[in-house]
């Protein structure tokens, strides 16, 4: 169990870093 909440936690970080690369690069 601990194992998959550290992959969902940088699953977390990998969306939130998608989400601030498209505003950042949105119109």
């Amino acid at each position: 169990m601990v194992g998959g909440a550290g992959r969902d936690r940088t699953d977390d970080i990998l969306l939130a870093k998608q989400a601030l690369s498209q505003l950042s690069y949105g119109p």
